[in-house]
Protein backbone atom coordinates (compact mmCIF):
# COMPACT_ATOMS: atom_id res chain seq x y z
CA UNK A 1 0.00 0.00 0.00
CA UNK A 2 2.90 2.34 0.81
CA UNK A 3 4.40 1.81 -2.64
CA UNK A 4 1.00 2.50 -4.18
CA UNK A 5 0.70 5.79 -2.27
CA UNK A 6 4.17 6.67 -3.54
CA UNK A 7 2.98 6.06 -7.10
CA UNK A 8 0.03 8.37 -6.48
CA UNK A 9 2.50 11.23 -5.93
CA UNK A 10 3.25 11.06 -9.65
CA UNK A 11 -0.30 12.19 -10.28
CA UNK A 12 0.32 15.93 -10.42
CA UNK A 13 -2.54 18.43 -10.82
CA UNK A 14 -1.88 18.46 -14.58
CA UNK A 15 -2.00 14.68 -14.77
CA UNK A 16 -5.06 14.54 -12.51
CA UNK A 17 -6.87 16.94 -14.87
CA UNK A 18 -5.86 14.82 -17.85
CA UNK A 19 -7.23 11.68 -16.15
CA UNK A 20 -10.46 13.43 -15.17
CA UNK A 21 -10.97 14.88 -18.66
CA UNK A 22 -10.49 11.50 -20.35
CA UNK A 23 -12.74 9.70 -17.88
CA UNK A 24 -15.41 12.28 -18.70
CA UNK A 25 -15.32 11.21 -22.35
CA UNK A 26 -15.57 7.53 -21.37
CA UNK A 27 -11.93 6.43 -21.75
CA UNK A 28 -10.73 3.46 -19.70
CA UNK A 29 -7.72 3.61 -17.36
CA UNK A 30 -5.74 1.54 -19.87
CA UNK A 31 -6.53 3.92 -22.71
CA UNK A 32 -5.59 6.92 -20.58
CA UNK A 33 -2.26 5.35 -19.64
CA UNK A 34 -1.47 4.30 -23.21
CA UNK A 35 -2.21 7.71 -24.71
CA UNK A 36 -0.85 9.89 -21.89
CA UNK A 37 2.77 9.86 -23.01
CA UNK A 38 1.79 11.01 -26.48
CA UNK A 39 -0.53 13.77 -25.24
CA UNK A 40 1.19 15.18 -22.13
CA UNK A 41 4.61 13.50 -22.25
CA UNK A 42 4.07 11.71 -18.98
CA UNK A 43 3.67 8.01 -18.22
CA UNK A 44 1.68 6.31 -15.45
CA UNK A 45 0.63 2.67 -15.57
CA UNK A 46 -3.03 1.89 -16.02
CA UNK A 47 -2.94 -0.07 -12.76
CA UNK A 48 -1.84 3.06 -10.88
CA UNK A 49 -4.66 5.03 -12.49
CA UNK A 50 -7.16 2.29 -11.66
CA UNK A 51 -6.05 2.11 -8.03
CA UNK A 52 -6.12 5.90 -7.84
CA UNK A 53 -9.77 5.80 -8.98
CA UNK A 54 -10.55 3.06 -6.45
CA UNK A 55 -8.93 5.06 -3.64
CA UNK A 56 -11.02 8.04 -4.70
CA UNK A 57 -14.10 5.80 -4.46
CA UNK A 58 -13.18 4.65 -0.94
CA UNK A 59 -12.86 8.31 0.05
CA UNK A 60 -16.37 9.01 -1.22
CA UNK A 61 -15.40 10.14 -4.73
CA UNK A 62 -17.31 9.25 -7.88
CA UNK A 63 -14.57 8.87 -10.50
CA UNK A 64 -15.30 5.13 -10.62
CA UNK A 65 -18.70 5.89 -12.12
CA UNK A 66 -16.90 7.19 -15.22
CA UNK A 67 -15.13 3.88 -15.88
CA UNK A 68 -16.57 1.79 -18.73
CA UNK A 69 -19.27 -0.42 -17.16
CA UNK A 70 -18.06 0.92 -13.76
CA UNK A 71 -15.54 -1.92 -13.83
CA UNK A 72 -18.27 -4.59 -14.04
CA UNK A 73 -18.50 -7.33 -16.64
CA UNK A 74 -21.62 -7.97 -18.63
CA UNK A 75 -23.51 -11.21 -18.10
CA UNK A 76 -25.15 -12.96 -21.01
CA UNK A 77 -28.28 -15.09 -20.77
CA UNK A 78 -28.82 -18.05 -23.03
CA UNK A 79 -31.98 -17.89 -25.10
CA UNK A 80 -33.46 -20.11 -27.77
CA UNK A 81 -31.69 -19.64 -31.10
CA UNK A 82 -34.13 -18.92 -33.94
CA UNK A 83 -33.75 -20.67 -37.27
CA UNK A 84 -32.54 -18.44 -40.13
CA UNK A 85 -32.98 -19.74 -43.65
CA UNK A 86 -29.73 -20.42 -45.54
CA UNK A 87 -27.52 -18.98 -42.81
CA UNK A 88 -23.78 -19.33 -43.45
CA UNK A 89 -21.85 -20.25 -40.33
CA UNK A 90 -18.75 -18.37 -39.22
CA UNK A 91 -16.75 -21.57 -39.71
CA UNK A 92 -17.05 -20.92 -43.47
CA UNK A 93 -15.74 -17.37 -43.21
CA UNK A 94 -12.35 -16.70 -44.88
CA UNK A 95 -9.44 -17.07 -42.46
CA UNK A 96 -8.10 -13.64 -43.41
CA UNK A 97 -10.96 -12.13 -41.40
CA UNK A 98 -9.61 -13.73 -38.22
CA UNK A 99 -6.23 -12.07 -38.75
CA UNK A 100 -7.73 -8.55 -38.68
CA UNK A 101 -5.29 -7.36 -41.34
CA UNK A 102 -7.64 -5.66 -43.75
CA UNK A 103 -10.26 -2.93 -43.65
CA UNK A 104 -13.84 -3.93 -44.38
CA UNK A 105 -14.68 -6.93 -42.19
CA UNK A 106 -17.53 -5.85 -39.91
CA UNK A 107 -19.19 -7.28 -36.84
CA UNK A 108 -22.82 -6.12 -36.60
CA UNK A 109 -25.51 -6.14 -33.94
CA UNK A 110 -28.53 -4.29 -32.60
CA UNK A 111 -28.99 -2.46 -29.30
CA UNK A 112 -32.61 -2.27 -28.18
CA UNK A 113 -34.74 0.20 -26.22
CA UNK A 114 -36.00 -0.54 -22.75
CA UNK A 115 -38.89 -2.99 -22.52
CA UNK A 116 -42.38 -1.56 -22.87
CA UNK A 117 -41.07 1.73 -24.29
CA UNK A 118 -40.25 2.64 -27.89
CA UNK A 119 -39.73 0.40 -30.88
CA UNK A 120 -36.55 2.14 -32.04
CA UNK A 121 -33.22 0.37 -31.81
CA UNK A 122 -29.63 1.00 -32.85
CA UNK A 123 -27.76 -0.86 -35.56
CA UNK A 124 -24.06 -1.03 -34.72
CA UNK A 125 -21.28 -2.02 -37.12
CA UNK A 126 -17.60 -2.23 -36.12
CA UNK A 127 -14.66 -2.80 -38.46
CA UNK A 128 -12.42 -5.54 -37.07
CA UNK A 129 -9.16 -3.98 -38.31
CA UNK A 130 -9.62 -0.28 -37.53
CA UNK A 131 -12.27 -0.61 -34.77
CA UNK A 132 -14.23 2.13 -36.57
CA UNK A 133 -17.85 2.21 -35.43
CA UNK A 134 -21.01 3.04 -37.35
CA UNK A 135 -24.21 3.59 -35.36
CA UNK A 136 -27.59 4.15 -36.97
CA UNK A 137 -30.96 4.64 -35.32
CA UNK A 138 -33.56 2.30 -36.79
CA UNK A 139 -37.36 2.81 -36.36
CA UNK A 140 -37.91 -0.84 -35.45
CA UNK A 141 -36.20 -4.23 -35.43
CA UNK A 142 -37.87 -5.62 -38.55
CA UNK A 143 -35.73 -7.30 -41.20
CA UNK A 144 -36.56 -4.61 -43.76
CA UNK A 145 -35.58 -1.74 -41.44
CA UNK A 146 -32.28 -3.43 -40.58
CA UNK A 147 -31.55 -4.08 -44.25
CA UNK A 148 -32.23 -0.44 -45.16
CA UNK A 149 -29.97 0.75 -42.32
CA UNK A 150 -27.07 -1.42 -43.49
CA UNK A 151 -27.54 -0.25 -47.07
CA UNK A 152 -27.61 3.38 -45.91
CA UNK A 153 -24.31 3.01 -44.04
CA UNK A 154 -22.77 1.33 -47.09
CA UNK A 155 -23.93 4.08 -49.43
CA UNK A 156 -22.57 6.86 -47.23
CA UNK A 157 -19.01 5.65 -46.74
CA UNK A 158 -16.06 4.98 -49.04
CA UNK A 159 -14.88 2.09 -46.87
CA UNK A 160 -14.90 -1.36 -48.49
CA UNK A 161 -17.39 -3.94 -47.25
CA UNK A 162 -15.89 -7.44 -47.48
CA UNK A 163 -17.79 -9.39 -44.82
CA UNK A 164 -20.50 -8.93 -42.20
CA UNK A 165 -20.77 -11.17 -39.14
CA UNK A 166 -23.85 -11.04 -36.92
CA UNK A 167 -25.44 -13.01 -34.10
CA UNK A 168 -28.43 -15.24 -34.82
CA UNK A 169 -31.13 -12.64 -34.28
CA UNK A 170 -34.08 -12.85 -36.67
CA UNK A 171 -33.60 -9.17 -37.58
CA UNK A 172 -30.77 -10.39 -39.84
CA UNK A 173 -32.93 -12.95 -41.67
CA UNK A 174 -32.67 -10.81 -44.85
CA UNK A 175 -28.95 -11.62 -45.02
CA UNK A 176 -29.14 -12.92 -48.58
CA UNK A 177 -30.78 -9.73 -49.84
CA UNK A 178 -28.23 -7.64 -47.96
CA UNK A 179 -25.36 -9.62 -49.51
CA UNK A 180 -26.76 -9.11 -52.99
CA UNK A 181 -27.50 -5.43 -52.42
CA UNK A 182 -24.05 -4.36 -51.21
CA UNK A 183 -21.89 -7.17 -52.63
CA UNK A 184 -20.75 -8.37 -49.23
CA UNK A 185 -20.55 -11.89 -47.76
CA UNK A 186 -22.72 -12.43 -44.65
CA UNK A 187 -21.88 -14.87 -41.84
CA UNK A 188 -23.46 -15.87 -38.53
CA UNK A 189 -21.66 -16.43 -35.24
CA UNK A 190 -21.95 -19.70 -33.34
CA UNK A 191 -24.88 -19.86 -30.91
CA UNK A 192 -24.00 -18.66 -27.39
CA UNK A 193 -20.47 -17.69 -28.51
CA UNK A 194 -20.23 -13.95 -27.92
CA UNK A 195 -16.46 -14.27 -28.42
CA UNK A 196 -17.15 -14.66 -32.15
CA UNK A 197 -18.12 -10.99 -32.12
CA UNK A 198 -16.13 -9.84 -29.12
CA UNK A 199 -15.29 -6.44 -30.60
CA UNK A 200 -18.96 -5.68 -31.29
CA UNK A 201 -20.01 -6.82 -27.82
CA UNK A 202 -17.35 -4.61 -26.23
CA UNK A 203 -18.32 -1.63 -28.39
CA UNK A 204 -22.00 -2.01 -27.54
CA UNK A 205 -20.91 -1.84 -23.92
CA UNK A 206 -19.28 1.51 -24.64
CA UNK A 207 -22.51 2.76 -26.19
CA UNK A 208 -24.39 1.69 -23.08
CA UNK A 209 -22.13 4.03 -21.12
CA UNK A 210 -23.86 6.87 -22.95
CA UNK A 211 -27.27 5.20 -23.28
CA UNK A 212 -27.73 2.88 -20.28
CA UNK A 213 -30.23 0.05 -20.16
CA UNK A 214 -33.65 1.53 -19.60
CA UNK A 215 -33.20 4.16 -22.32
CA UNK A 216 -36.08 4.68 -24.74
CA UNK A 217 -34.34 5.17 -28.09
CA UNK A 218 -37.44 6.87 -29.51
CA UNK A 219 -36.35 9.91 -27.49
CA UNK A 220 -32.75 9.92 -28.77
CA UNK A 221 -31.94 12.21 -31.70
CA UNK A 222 -29.72 11.42 -34.66
CA UNK A 223 -27.43 14.23 -33.52
CA UNK A 224 -26.94 12.49 -30.17
CA UNK A 225 -26.20 9.22 -31.95
CA UNK A 226 -23.63 10.95 -34.16
CA UNK A 227 -21.97 12.47 -31.09
CA UNK A 228 -21.67 9.05 -29.44
CA UNK A 229 -20.27 7.53 -32.62
CA UNK A 230 -17.67 10.27 -32.98
CA UNK A 231 -16.67 10.06 -29.31
CA UNK A 232 -16.05 6.32 -29.54
CA UNK A 233 -14.18 6.64 -32.84
CA UNK A 234 -11.88 9.19 -31.20
CA UNK A 235 -10.95 6.89 -28.30
CA UNK A 236 -7.39 5.49 -28.44
CA UNK A 237 -7.25 1.70 -28.65
CA UNK A 238 -4.55 -0.57 -27.24
CA UNK A 239 -4.90 -2.85 -30.28
CA UNK A 240 -4.07 0.17 -32.49
CA UNK A 241 -1.01 1.12 -30.42
CA UNK A 242 -3.20 3.77 -28.80
CA UNK A 243 -4.14 5.41 -32.06
CA UNK A 244 -7.81 6.14 -32.58
CA UNK A 245 -10.04 4.43 -35.19
CA UNK A 246 -10.48 7.76 -36.95
CA UNK A 247 -6.71 8.27 -37.14
CA UNK A 248 -6.22 4.82 -38.64
CA UNK A 249 -9.01 5.22 -41.17
CA UNK A 250 -7.79 8.67 -42.21
CA UNK A 251 -4.35 7.21 -42.85
CA UNK A 252 -5.93 4.38 -44.84
CA UNK A 253 -7.96 6.82 -46.97
CA UNK A 254 -4.91 9.01 -47.58
CA UNK A 255 -3.13 5.93 -48.90
CA UNK A 256 -6.00 5.23 -51.29
CA UNK A 257 -5.94 8.82 -52.56
CA UNK A 258 -2.17 8.64 -53.15
CA UNK A 259 -2.54 5.40 -55.08
CA UNK A 260 -5.34 6.84 -57.21
CA UNK A 261 -3.24 9.92 -57.94
CA UNK A 262 -0.26 7.77 -58.99
CA UNK A 263 -2.49 5.61 -61.17
CA UNK A 264 -3.93 8.71 -62.84
CA UNK A 265 -0.47 10.14 -63.51
CA UNK A 266 0.69 6.85 -65.05
CA UNK A 267 -2.41 6.71 -67.26
CA UNK A 268 -1.90 10.28 -68.49
CA UNK A 269 1.80 9.64 -69.19
CA UNK A 270 0.92 6.47 -71.12
CA UNK A 271 -1.55 8.28 -73.38
CA UNK A 272 0.90 11.11 -74.00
Amino acid sequence: IASRDKSFKKITPKVRKYINDKLEIKWSSEQISGRMKQDVRYKISYKTIYHFIKKDQLNGGELFKLLPHQGKKYKYNKTKIPQILNRIDISDRPKIVDRKQRIGDFEIDTVVSAKNTGKSCLLTMVDRRSKLLFVKKVPDKTVLSIQKAIESIYQNTVMPFNTLTSDNGTEFANHQHISQSIGCAFYFARPYKSCDRGLNEHTNGLIRKYLPKGTNFDTITNEEIEHIQNSINNRPRKALNYKTPNELINKYLQGIRRNLYKTKKIAVAFHE
